[in-house]
């Protein structure tokens, strides 16, 4: 079963302001490195623009897109490469409040463009996010105590994965 997963207003935010500021930035660096004299400085510009260009495009490449629920695997899709968990490894899977995952601090991923994805930890201990809202906490362990975060627009995906963990 497929699960939408859409963006929610603090990633929309966060996506559109630095949408801005990476589009003007890198429209100034081409401006300055059509107008430079200097070959040097012109490759230095050029390369600044497409670093920035590069991080936002893989930025946008591992966003998630949606959710695939099957009887052997949670398929979080995803334009860059699927991020596969498999039913047979999963412990439990509940729903967080949103007030669980408040002090959450990034150690290394994504915070708001195209979603929020990668290692974060709080309370729970540290936990992949593969989410588009900061709201939908789908919170899933696994038997090697891994902490998997999705946000589906359905809260249901919940009841779906624990019927086929056997909870």
């Amino acid at each position: 079963m497929k699960y939408r997963t859409s963006l929610g207003t603090t990633a929309i935010l966060i996506t559109v302001f630095l949408t801005l500021l990476f589009g003007s930035a890198i429209s100034f660096l081409i401006y300055r490195a059509v107008m430079s004299t200097e070959i040097v400085e012109m490759v230095i510009i050029l390369c600044i623009g497409l670093f920035i260009l590069t991080l936002y495009l893989l930025s946008f490449s591992y966003r998630p897109m949606f959710y695939i629920l099957n009887s052997e695997n949670i398929i979080v899709r995803r334009p860059a490469k699927d991020v596969i968990i498999p039913i047979c490894e999963i412990k439990d899977a509940f729903l967080v409040r949103k007030e669980s995952m408040t002090w959450t601090e990034r150690i290394g991923g994504n915070g708001g463009l195209f979603g929020f994805y990668g290692n974060f930890k709080n309370s729970f201990g540290v936990m992949t996010w593969y989410t588009t809202r900061l709201n939908n906490y789908l919170m899933i362990e696994t038997v090697a105590n891994d902490r998997f975060v999705l946000t589906p627009d359905d809260k249901d995906m919940v009841k779906e994965i624990r019927k086929l963990i056997g909870k």
